[in-house]
C-alpha cells in the first residue's frame, strides 16, 4: 500500500508544476502558463458572484464548475486571503493573480484524489497488482496532467465520474447516479459516463435513479431551471451561430480535423466518445482471447492517440474521459507479460526528450492570437512526435513478446 502514495506523490508532484509531454519541459517548468479557458472562467464566476451571467459559454460547459468556483472565492475572501478591489485599482491585478492560483491549486487538488479514487475502484473490480500498475500509467498521462494544472472543469467531471463508478460498484445505485448528476453539471458529455456505466455493471435502470441524477444535476446547477432561457441561447450560439469555419481550427490540418472544425467539435465529438467508451468496455471484456500480436496493435494505436490528440486540441475535452480505461488495458497487457512493463519507461522516456526538442515561442502580440498561436504549434509538434513514436514503440512492443524478432523495422511486420 506504501507503494500507492509514492505513485499518488508523483501524481500531485506533475499536477502540481504541469509537467506534460505537449509543450516544452523546461519552458513550462520554469515559466509560468496561461490555458486558454482560464481567463474565461474565472471572469465569469466573478460575474456569477454580482449575479448575473454574461456568456452564454458558462450553459454550454455545464455552469456547475463556475458555481463551485464561485463559492470558492467567496470562501476565499471570508478567509482574508484576498479583498475585493475595483478594476482601476493596482492590488486588484494582484487579487486577480491569487483567485487563478488557487483555482489551480483546487485542480491539482482532484487531480491527485481522482488518482486514489481510481486506485481503489480498479482495486475492487480486478486486483490490487492490476490496480497498482494502472493508476501508475494514469498517474502519467499527458492529458489529466495538464487538466489537473490548470483551471479545467475536466478535472472535476472525471473525479466526479470515478466517485459514481466507484458507488455503483458496490451497488449504490442511487448515490451512484446522484454523483454522476454532479459530474454532467460540470460537464455536459459525462452523461456517456452513465450510459457506459450501465453496460458494465448492468446497472438497472429506474426512475429513483433517474430522479437521483436530475438532483445531482440541480444541485451542481441550480440556473438550469431559473435561468433556463439563457441556456437555451448558450445552446443556440455554440452549436448554431459557430457552425460556420472558425478562423482557428480551419488552420490545422491534421487526422480528424475537416475544415469546418467548430462542426466536428460540437456534434462528432460526443458520438466518438461514446463510441469509444464501448469500443473500450469490448477489448476489456474480451482482452484475454485476444493473440498478443493484436494486443500489441492495440496498446500502439491507443498511446499514439494519447500522445497525439489527447495532450491538446478540442478532442482533449471529450477524450480524457476515456484516459481511466486506456490505463487498465495497459496494466492488462503488462500482467499478461512482465516483460512488457519495460516498454513503458522506454516510450515515456522517448516522448519526454521529444517534448524538450519540441518547445513552443509565441511572438504574436496579441493575447487571442499567442492563444491560437499555441493550440496550432501543439498540434503540428504532437503530430510529429506522435509519428515518430509510432514508429519507434510498435516494433518495440513485438520486440519484447517475441524474443526471435530480431530487427525494430515496421517493414518486418506484415
Amino acid at each position: 500500500m506504501k507503494k500507492i502514495y509514492l505513485i499518488i506523490l508523483m501524481g500531485f508532484f506533475l499536477r502540481f508544476f504541469g509537467i506534460h509531454y505537449s509543450v516544452g519541459f523546461l519552458k513550462n517548468f520554469n515559466y509560468g502558463s496561461l490555458y486558454p479557458d482560464e481567463n474565461v472562467l474565472v471572469k465569469t464566476s466573478l460575474e456569477n458572484k454580482k449575479g448575473r451571467i454574461f456568456l452564454p459559454y458558462f450553459f454550454d460547459q455545464g455552469p456547475g464548475y463556475c458555481n463551485f468556483l464561485t463559492v470558492s472565492i467567496i470562501s476565499i475572501e471570508k478567509l482574508g486571503l484576498i479583498q475585493e478591489a475595483n478594476r482601476e485599482e493596482k492590488k486588484y491585478y494582484k487579487r486577480m493573480g491569487r483567485i487563478f492560483l488557487y483555482g489551480r491549486y483546487l485542480s491539482c487538488l482532484a487531480g491527485t484524489l481522482s488518482l486514489l479514487i481510481y486506485f481503489l475502484l480498479i482495486k475492487r473490480i480486478t486486483d490490487e497488482n492490476v490496480a497498482f500498475i494502472s493508476t501508475l500509467i494514469f498517474s502519467i498521462l499527458p492529458g489529466h496532467v495538464i487538466i489537473s494544472h490548470f483551471i479545467k472543469s475536466d478535472v472535476w467531471m472525471i473525479l466526479f465520474v470515478l466517485l459514481g463508478l466507484y458507488a455503483i460498484s458496490f451497488k449504490k445505485f442511487t448515490l451512484g447516479f446522484f454523483i454522476f448528476g454532479i459530474a454532467t453539471g460540470f460537464k455536459y458529455i459525462s452523461i456517456f459516463s452513465i450510459l457506459f456505466s450501465l453496460l458494465i455493471f448492468r446497472t438497472p435502470i429506474k426512475l429513483l435513479y433517474f430522479l437521483s441524477f436530475l438532483l445531482g444535476l440541480l444541485l451542481s446547477s441550480p440556473q438550469l431551471i431559473y435561468k433556463f432561457p439563457l441556456f437555451l441561447e448558450g445552446i443556440k450560439y455554440q452549436y448554431f451561430l459557430q457552425s460556420k469555419p472558425d478562423p482557428l481550427y480551419s488552420k490545422i490540418k491534421g487526422f480528424l480535423w475537416p475544415e469546418y472544425g467548430i462542426t466536428f467539435y460540437y456534434y462528432l465529438g460526443p458520438l466518438i466518445c461514446f463510441i469509444l467508451l464501448f469500443a473500450f468496455f469490448w477489448i476489456i471484456k474480451n482482452w484475454k482471447n485476444f493473440p498478443w500480436e493484436i494486443k500489441g496493435i492495440i496498446l500502439s494505436i491507443l498511446f499514439y492517440c494519447f500522445f497525439l490528440g489527447f495532450t491538446c486540441g478540442p478532442l482533449m475535452r471529450y477524450l480524457n474521459l476515456i484516459a481511466p480505461f486506456l490505463s487498465l488495458i495497459c496494466a492488462s497487457f503488462i500482467i499478461d507479460n512482465k516483460r512488457n512493463f519495460l516498454i513503458l519507461p522506454v516510450i515515456f522516456i522517448y516522448t519526454f526528450l521529444l517534448s524538450l526538442k519540441y518547445d513552443i515561442k509565441l511572438t504574436q502580440e496579441d493575447p487571442r492570437e499567442k492563444a491560437n498561436y499555441w493550440v496550432i504549434e501543439n498540434v503540428s509538434k504532437c503530430s510529429r512526435i506522435g509519428y515518430f513514436n509510432f514508429r519507434f514503440w510498435l516494433p518495440t512492443i513485438f520486440w519484447f513478446n517475441n524474443p526471435d524478432y530480431k530487427l525494430i523495422n515496421l517493414e518486418n511486420i506484415k
